[in-house]
């Protein structure tokens, strides 16, 4: 009886499913049709929405002179040479706070001809509770001394002055946290008389002392001779050069390496420190953005013509190639990344930011306006700052 019950009981199941698994098949179909849907308009919507504009006192509406950006602590910091300070913005309330060493930089902020090299601040970090600031102090010969400015986080009160021997700007940096480094470009150095070689300093933060300095000779003369110092883990910096001897249109990114054990760097010469753009590409690079995750690096490009030739790259620093090219998108300087793959590019070319995936595809077009040409992306709270026209600070949600 028990198993003749089993039996009965089991082809009743049987018959049950038969007509239960088309219903629930269409159910799914309907559910997952609905939900492709749904992840389609959600994947076709912009990665990026506007949120406001923060003003910057003092920011003229156009001819404004900023340049690098850092967020940190809750704070976005800009280099803002026209009002000779360090901008800082709250980023929760997204409202300018106060300009950190205001009248201590005194680059006489001359970008005639695309002249930047006695222009400051133009690059800034933040590290250790502190904020490191570029500089050139000009005297009244117009005789410039380039120099690193250091700031406490907390009171803006001024910590250090370090001398990098230069005779023009103080641009771009990165940190070597590892290591306990500050790396700073000086990339103006063609501009003067012999010797006249653009360099690197690597600076010890713990300290403020100038450890060594590395010059390229391989820069070409005339011309803005490194750009965008990035670390990328370890003991390794990639540093770029726009206009490099045998490759001036197109451009390098360089290894340097300092060695374990020493402060003492080199660049490793031959194809293992030398990676230049792929023949053909007009590039001129001048910004580079790591995802530390993927490995790849948007590589903001400078070179433009009036024929609208110039492109963007995407580069792996692991396997140091080009991995993509953007073509048709010309004038772009500072870059950023984001961690969901995000690779932004501001033109200040055609006052629009491009936004595109890690294979290169334009994914997104902002308008901006007034020589945009930096961005940068926070991390703790995936909003974005774009400096534009109007003496405006733009930010966007990710």
């Amino acid at each position: 009886m028990f198993k003749r019950q089993q039996s009965h009981q089991t082809r009743r199941g049987r018959v049950s499913l038969f007509l239960v698994l088309p219903v629930l098949a269409l159910l799914v179909a309907s559910f997952s049709s609905s939900f492709l849907a749904r992840g389609s308009a959600r994947a076709a919507s912009p990665p990026l929405k506007f949120l406001t504009n923060i003003a910057i006192p003092g920011a003229p509406p156009v001819n404004w002179f900023r340049d690098a950006a850092v967020t940190s602590e809750g704070n976005y910091y800009l280099s803002d040479a026209t009002n000779f300070q360090v901008d800082q913005v709250d980023i929760h309330t997204h409202t300018f706070t106060r300009g950190i060493g205001t009248g201590l930089f005194n680059g006489p902020a001359n970008s005639a001809n695309f002249d930047f090299s006695l222009v400051a601040p133009e690059g800034v970090v933040a590290f250790g509770g502190k904020i490191w600031a570029t500089n050139v102090k000009v005297d009244s010969n117009g005789v410039g001394d380039s120099q690193v400015l250091v700031f406490d986080q907390q009171s803006g009160k001024q910590l250090a002055t370090i001398d990098t021997k230069g005779q023009h700007r103080s641009d771009e940096m990165t940190i070597m946290p590892n290591l306990g480094l500050l790396v700073v470009t000086n990339p103006d150095e063609t501009f003067n008389t012999p010797p006249g070689i653009p360099f690197l300093s690597f600076i010890r933060m713990s300290d403020y002392t100038l450890v060594t300095q590395l010059p390229f000779h391989n820069a070409s003369p005339g011309l803005s001779g490194l750009q965008a110092p990035t670390w990328i883990g370890g003991n390794i910096v990639d540093v770029e050069l726009p206009s490099p001897a045998g490759n001036i249109n197109g451009g390098e990114v360089d290894t340097v390496i300092v060695p374990p054990g020493t402060l003492k760097p080199f660049v490793p010469f031959g194809p293992a420190g030398h990676h230049p753009l792929p023949a053909g590409v007009n590039c001129q690079p001048a910004g580079m953005s790591l995802n530390f995750h993927s490995g790849l690096a948007a590589v903001g490009c400078g070179y433009f013509d009036d024929a609208g030739g110039g492109s963007q790259a995407i580069y792996n620093v692991r396997t140091n190639k080009f991995v993509a090219i953007i073509p048709g998108v010309q004038g772009v300087d500072i870059v950023a990344t984001t961690p969901s793959g995000l690779f932004l590019f501001p033109s200040y070319i055609s006052n629009e930011m491009y936004v595109t995936n890690a294979k290169g595809n334009i994914i997104q077009t902002i308008a901006t306006s007034d020589l945009a040409h930096t961005v940068t992306f926070d991390p703790d709270t995936g909003e974005v700052f774009v400096p534009t026209g109007g003496g405006q600070v733009a930010v966007y949600s990710t």
